[in-house]
């Protein structure tokens, strides 16, 4: 199966297959009867979805990704009907965090749940009053926690489907770090 695509755009293919080959067809000007010249070629592909996110497969709790205790963030997508995101986080006994999503596009709707093991939630947001979720909990002892993220509709995904996850730890007493210094 041939396809015709416009060099920089991106094509995404919709036949299956394990041999890619490409073919170039160089036609001559009318006008000035010049003969094209191919300088250079590459040609990149990925055998992600169209949509997919940089922490893809992410889509069962074994497959989560590891997610930073400090409040950065990782972009991602709903990318094919009813994506599940997965992600993991060590916590601290005693040790009150912050799990959110949040810049929500248009499209996603974010359920947030907390698992202490995989299929166990503890905790869920479904963010009556938005798009975005947050949890705020204390952790009962040292261990790894999970965080799964789905869309309110299932069926919606694709483009304007991102959203923002992040967990960081909660300082109730609006506490203030200030770094100073000089050469």
């Amino acid at each position: 199966h041939w396809a015709e695509v416009t060099p920089g755009v991106a094509y995404a293919f919709t036949t299956t297959g394990s041999d890619l080959r490409w073919r170039a067809v160089l036609i001559t000007d009318p006008v000035w009867l010049r003969t094209p010249v191919v300088n250079s070629l590459r040609i990149e592909y990925t055998t992600q979805g169209l949509h997919a996110d940089d922490y893809e497969p992410d889509d069962t709790c074994g497959q989560a990704s590891p997610l930073q205790v400090n409040g950065a963030v990782q972009a991602h997508t709903f990318h094919q009907p009813d994506d599940e995101d997965w992600a993991w986080f060590d916590v601290t006994s005693g040790t009150t965090y912050v799990l959110q999503t949040a810049h929500a596009a248009p499209n996603a709707d974010t359920i947030l749940e907390l698992h202490d093991v995989c299929h166990h939630p503890i905790l869920t947001d479904t963010n009556t009053f938005g798009h975005d979720a947050r949890l705020l909990f204390t952790a009962p002892s040292d261990s790894t926690f999970y965080a799964r993220v789905i869309n309110q509709d299932g069926s919606v995904y694709g483009e304007d489907t991102d959203y923002d996850l992040s967990v960081r730890t909660y300082h109730p007493n609006g506490l203030a770090v200030v770094v100073a210094g000089h050469n």
